[in-house]
């Protein structure tokens, strides 16, 4: 009888283990089964909102605000997403590993699959591999270069490797084929982009931003947002947009290594 009760207690064991492992399962599909469908949702509206409200506005010659500008380069960034998941979708049985690929694959695929937190938790990812770079990069000036550095030094004074390296802590992409002209180029790109967005936050009000808005705008110019209230983003931005918008027409780096400082300021 002892040794009965003992065998129905290991089935008993078992099916739970069983169980528990099948109901994690089911769980976990439908977590991402809910995540896919608000992915595609959600993209679906942001399309919609261009067709609607984006459109229109341009047709009639109306300046759009910032909001509406970031929601188009989100939504072409986002476009480009699909790419690789259309790619992914001719493998042949890859239907069997779509949840993996939705829970693991979240960051190459477009931003609304993603909840905030989990793009929150891939920036700050992000920037502590570019706090690293930082790092390496002003490693390769001396002292008294690094002072200039900080003062504004010119672009066109970087050799290669100090170019990429500067690429790839302000976050421009694909950028290890480019030639060191285009490179150059690349960053005064993107100076005159991030300059012009602190003229359109300045202009619009800094104090109308969401939280979620002024950690992005934090991490894309190298500011430490972790554990920053509101306020604290409020007064940290209000003190860099003001004190880091040179003329466009500027031929110095001084706001490219605005963002360097930022981000070894841990």
């Amino acid at each position: 009888m002892e040794e009965i009760k003992n065998h129905d207690d290991d089935n008993n064991g078992k099916d739970k283990v069983e169980e528990s492992f099948f109901t994690k399962m089911k769980r976990l599909s439908y977590e991402l089964g809910q995540q896919t469908k608000a992915g595609i949702v959600s993209y679906y509206r942001n399309w919609r909102y261009i067709q609607d409200v984006i459109k229109p506005k341009r047709n009639a010659g109306i300046t759009l605000p910032r909001k509406d500008i970031i929601h188009l380069k989100t939504f072409k960034t986002d476009s480009l997403y699909w790419i690789p998941l259309g790619l992914y979708s001719f493998i042949p049985f890859s239907a069997f590993g779509l949840p993996i690929y939705v829970k693991y694959l979240s960051s190459i695929l477009p931003s609304t699959f993603s909840t905030r937190q989990m793009i929150v938790d891939r920036m700050l990812t992000t920037q502590k591999y570019r706090v690293k770079l930082a790092k390496i990069l002003l490693g390769l000036f001396s002292r008294q270069q690094q002072d200039e550095i900080m003062n504004g030094i010119r672009i066109q004074d970087l050799n290669r490797t100090q170019l990429i390296l500067l690429s790839r802590c302000i976050g421009i992409k694909c950028i290890e084929l480019k030639s060191t002209k285009q490179l150059k180029q690349k960053l005064k790109d993107w100076e005159k982009e991030i300059i012009k967005d602190n003229q359109l936050i300045i202009g619009e009000g800094i104090d109308k931003l969401s939280i979620e808005e002024l950690q992005d705008i934090s991490y894309h110019r190298g500011i430490h947002f972790k554990n920053k209230s509101y306020n604290q983003l409020i007064d940290i931005l209000s003190n860099s947009l003001s004190s880091t918008t040179p003329p466009l027409h500027s031929t110095s780096s001084s706001y490219c290594f605005s963002i360097i400082s930022n981000l070894i300021d841990e």
